[in-house]
């Protein structure tokens, strides 16, 4: 059976507002999530995440819904910079944002592991399993540092 999302949760002491500029500004992505970042507020629009350590990777924006709803489609992990953007090529990650009494509930969604060939399928999906538990965990610690 193929696996064919990542969902990961955390709750975090931070107003709503204050979270969705953490994962929605290229100047705030830049801090906690790859080096640099480039993203226009928009559907439709491209965004591009680079890494000095692990390369780069580029995709569409697919939701934008202040300050509740993030997504964006990228191309999964050794899929090349020049092959077009599809669905059996990329994955959709979400961000849901929900207000809680103590801050906010962050919850990421990345789908379409299944669709990707299959000698790319348990890579992708080990590689963003562990990525994001590390990313997630660099998000906290920005927060917690810049308020």
């Amino acid at each position: 059976m193929t696996v064919d999302k990542i969902e990961q949760t955390i709750e975090l002491p931070f107003a709503q507002e204050r979270v969705w500029r953490a994962i929605t500004s290229p100047e705030e992505l830049s801090k906690w999530f790859g080096d640099e970042i480039t993203l226009k507020p928009a559907v439709g629009s491209d965004i591009h995440f680079l890494w000095h350590e692990h390369g780069a990777s580029s995709g569409i924006v697919e939701v934008y819904d202040p300050p509740n709803h993030f997504a964006y489609r990228w191309r999964a992990t050794g899929v090349s910079e020049e092959e077009p953007l599809a669905p059996d090529n990329s994955t959709l990650v979400t961000f849901t944002l929900t207000p809680t009494a103590e801050g906010t509930r962050l919850e990421l969604v990345e789908t379409g592991f299944a669709s990707l060939p299959e000698a790319k399928r348990e890579t992708a999906y080990q590689g963003n399993t562990e990525g994001w538990q590390i990313e997630l965990g660099e998000l906290v610690e920005y927060l917690e540092q810049s308020g």
